[in-house]
């Protein structure tokens, strides 16, 4: 079969294999454990740690099976209610890597709306695929449910189907704190209309089909956030009556010494730690990080539904990403954070620059299998 042939066919299925694979083979090859008194000190339900089930996960799987404590959480409740109803932790990850194959699905439809050649198209998949964060994609994390629901409401809306769009979007505000997000866009196109309303053509004929389209886009868009807030406001309303407060959704970080500091700081304080190797910690984290800011900045380049607020959620999503400070520790979270961010690997697989492409893939491959690795190895990563 020609190459050409072989690229008629949707490239996700095979990218979802691969991923898979160099996973499995991370976590089956041997590699030295910690001690039981560090993970006494790094990992609280260590006893039960196993492959893929470390850290987070095992708190997701402790509130599936025991409900949420006294003390306020800073975990969303939609991955504990999945696992809680499929009843098995095995089965809940089975099912969740079905759901990572329909996230490169959906994005694999949603890159279909750009301008991009074939090979542009599998780069942007690979790059998702292998993106540094790649070990929470295989495990009970919700960075798999964000980026499903995003798409999904996303590629609803773009066909008008706003309803759908809500419940979705509903469910992302459901999944993590980043996931009420999704908000800035129908709020953004809601605005925009308005605008339109009021500063576009005069022509009466052209003025009265416009308002009539903006009238029917408008009820639309706000249906489509009303989405979000019903999501917020469900656990927002549990919040106060298991925890005595509506804002528990947003303390529940404090546990972790968080902070919201300026996006720059992540890089200075890096430089500022007082070890031997803080230099060395700054290109790291540079080198890693900064490939999805330059993803964001090359998105004005292309041309695709929606563009201008896009662009828009992209940068709120990075910025707020690289604002979340916790435990006085440089880059805690942030990558995991920012690997949601599905815009950025459409901008950086449209880079003109082929060295500069492949250095990132190799780049992010490496951090990928060295912190999947780690992670299933029962070592701290984030």
């Amino acid at each position: 079969m020609s190459f050409h042939r072989f690229q008629r066919f949707d490239q996700w299925p095979w990218v979802f294999g691969l991923h898979e694979l160099v996973i499995l083979l991370c976590t089956i090859l041997p590699f030295p454990r910690p001690s039981s008194t560090l993970l006494s000190y790094t990992e609280k339900y260590y006893s039960h740690a196993l492959l893929w089930f470390q850290y987070d996960a095992l708190f997701y799987i402790h509130i599936a099976h025991h409900g949420y404590g006294q003390k306020i959480s800073a975990f969303y409740p939609l991955l504990p209610l999945f696992i809680a109803m499929v009843s098995s932790r095995w089965l809940a990850l089975l099912l969740l890597q079905g759901i990572f194959a329909i996230d490169l699905w959906l994005l694999s439809k949603w890159i279909r709306l750009f301008e991009l050649s074939s090979s542009q198209q599998s780069l942007a998949l690979i790059l998702f695929a292998f993106n540094p964060a790649a070990v929470f994609y295989s495990t009970l994390y919700p960075e798999t449910f964000i980026v499903l629901f995003w798409l999904a409401s996303i590629l609803l809306a773009i066909k008008k189907t706003y309803y759908r769009a809500s419940v979705s979007a509903g469910l992302a505000a459901l999944s993590h704190p980043t996931g009420a997000l999704l908000g800035i866009i129908p709020l953004f196109l809601l605005i925009q209309s308005f605008v339109y309303q009021f500063f576009r053509p005069k022509d009466q004929k052209h003025q009265k089909n416009l308002n009539d389209q903006n009238s029917g886009d408008r009820k639309g868009y706000l249906v489509w956030g009303l989405g979000i807030a019903g999501g917020l406001g469900a656990f927002m309303l549990y919040s106060l009556f298991h925890w005595h407060t509506l804002f528990a959704p947003w303390t529940g970080e404090q546990r972790w010494h968080s902070q919201w500091i300026w996006p720059w700081q992540q890089y200075t304080f890096t430089l500022l730690l007082t070890t031997n190797h803080s230099l060395t910690q700054f290109i790291f984290w540079s080198v890693v990080s900064v490939p999805f800011l330059l993803g964001a900045g090359m998105l004005h380049r292309l041309h695709f539904p929606m563009k201008p607020v896009i662009i828009l959620f992209t940068w709120i999503n990075l910025l707020i990403s690289l604002s979340f400070y916790a435990n006085q520790d440089p880059f805690h979270s942030t990558i995991r954070l920012m690997s949601v961010d599905f815009p950025t690997y459409v901008g950086l697989a449209a880079l003109p620059k082929s060295l500069c492409i492949k250095s990132i893939v190799i780049i992010w491959t490496g951090y990928m299998i060295y912190g999947t690795i780690l992670f299933t190895h029962q070592w701290w990563w984030q």
